[in-house]
């Protein structure tokens, strides 16, 4: 049984969690107080919503949660506001190939850690290098995509209202606008877990390649003499 390059194997595993991070959050924007009035059947209304955060993953999919209080014109009274949000990205598919490709790059490296020919497996390790350059190329262009706003998103908020002494009121409205304004309008933007999860992993997958190659270099015969 041809012994398993433990190098590589890390390196693999290191690819497969990168592409993990790709379901988890890539941006996270922050939102401070913000206050709208808005009119209704000639009646303003006005809504508070406290500060909060919302998140964008590797795959484009996004979501946040907002709560606050409202008030009606004329009205002695106020009601709670909560709003829940899911939309997604229309280049997110950007991020869901370079995810493909570290998945690629897994599958080979794998291979690679296991075949008994060494030339064999750096010949399949090189081909899995090629696949994580393209993961980690189309990863980072993503995340310079929701950096500086590219593209739109699109989706739905559900809207929840509580007056005291009254039955909740839930409706349902579209949302679409450019990632661009969302960028301008947030406090401001952080990188999220899975990012960072994805970089130091591909920053692992690469140091533990090297180390898997030079290896199979090692164990390789001489030109002209066989085992």
């Amino acid at each position: 049984m041809a012994k398993i390059n433990t190098a590589m194997l890390v390196s693999a595993i290191a690819c497969f969690i990168a592409a993990v991070g790709f379901f988890l959050p890539w941006a996270i924007a922050y939102f401070e107080e913000t206050t709208e009035t808005r009119t209704a059947f000639g009646t303003p209304i006005t809504i508070t919503l406290k500060d909060y955060y919302a998140f964008m993953t590797g795959f484009g999919t996004g979501w946040a949660e907002a709560s606050g209080t409202g008030s009606i014109s004329g009205v002695p009274y106020s009601f709670d506001v909560s709003v829940n949000m899911e939309f997604i990205h229309d280049i997110g598919y950007v991020g869901i190939a370079g995810s493909i490709m570290s998945i690629l790059a897994f599958v080979f490296f794998v291979i690679a850690s296991l075949m008994s020919s060494s030339a064999a497996g750096r010949s399949i390790g090189y081909i899995g290098l090629v696949f994580l350059a393209i993961g980690l190329g189309l990863g980072l262009s993503y995340a310079s995509a929701l950096w500086i706003g590219l593209g739109r998103i699109k989706g739905k908020a559900e809207v929840e209202v509580s007056v005291p002494g009254y039955p909740t009121f839930k409706t349902e409205g579209e949302i679409e606008a450019e990632l661009s304004t969302l960028v301008e309008n947030a406090k401001s933007i952080y990188p999220g877990y899975g990012l960072v999860l994805a970089l130091v992993m591909w920053a692992i997958s690469m140091i533990y390649f090297v180390k898997g190659m030079r290896l199979m270099a090692i164990s390789a015969p001489p030109a002209g003499m066989t085992y």
